[in-house]
């Protein structure tokens, strides 16, 4: 087995989708990965997820329809049902859910590896969930339907190379609390950014010892 194998099979998958959802000229794309499963109530989230996503006003770049490990701080956008929410935060893990407008979808294309520069990525950013969580969020609005409406099943990770139970371990990992009419969030969320290019600074440095280690 090459380690890594997986993660990089996945990056170079969400890249050529991409790809192609850019060549086609469409507006956004919604990104769900083979292991993708619904929530038994997701149809009856659909019409308030559709107003809040295209006939508000709510600014937005990326959305997860499912996620685990959020990382805030959060800001209530959309109260979908009694129970699900769409909230803002810096980011979240799990790429297999989520729907990318046109501006974002360029800007990841311009910043994920080909073919040729995979692993010295991969040394660096480990995964793409990983890099979506530790980036997107500086640049770009990220919102989450919380708790997730599409859910990953218990399978095979080719990535981790177990067996994963992401979403029947701890309902946590993929929900939100409700936060609203917070003043400090502009200011929590500077901040988080700035957590965020430290750890950045830390996977490089990272990636220069499995460089000389032989990775």
């Amino acid at each position: 087995i090459i380690v890594g194998a997986g993660s990089a099979g996945c990056v170079l998958a969400h890249r050529r989708v991409l790809e192609m959802a850019k060549r086609a000229g469409w507006e956004r794309i919604l990104i769900l990965e083979d292991d993708a499963t619904f929530d038994e109530k997701f149809t009856k989230h659909l019409g308030p997820l559709e107003t809040a996503l295209f006939q508000s006003k709510h600014d937005w770049d990326i959305c997860y329809l499912g996620f685990t490990e959020p990382q805030g701080p959060y800001h209530t956008v959309a109260r979908l049902s009694e129970n699900r929410q769409l909230t803002r935060l810096y980011g979240c893990k799990c790429t297999h859910a989520y729907i990318v407008n046109a501006p974002v979808r360029d800007w990841i294309l311009g910043q994920l590896p080909d073919e040729s520069t995979i692993w010295s990525w991969l040394a660096v950013n480990r995964a793409i969930d990983r890099w979506y969580l530790s980036t997107l969020g500086k640049h770009f609005k990220v919102l989450a339907v919380s708790p997730s409406i599409i859910l990953q099943k218990d399978d095979f990770s080719d990535i981790v190379g177990r067996v994963t139970h992401y979403f029947s371990e701890s309902s946590s990992r993929c929900s939100i609390p409700v936060v609203s009419g917070s003043p400090s969030f502009p200011f929590r969320y500077f901040l988080r950014t700035q957590a965020a290019q430290f750890g950045r600074l830390y996977n490089h440095i990272s990636a220069l010892r499995k460089r000389f280690s032989g990775f």
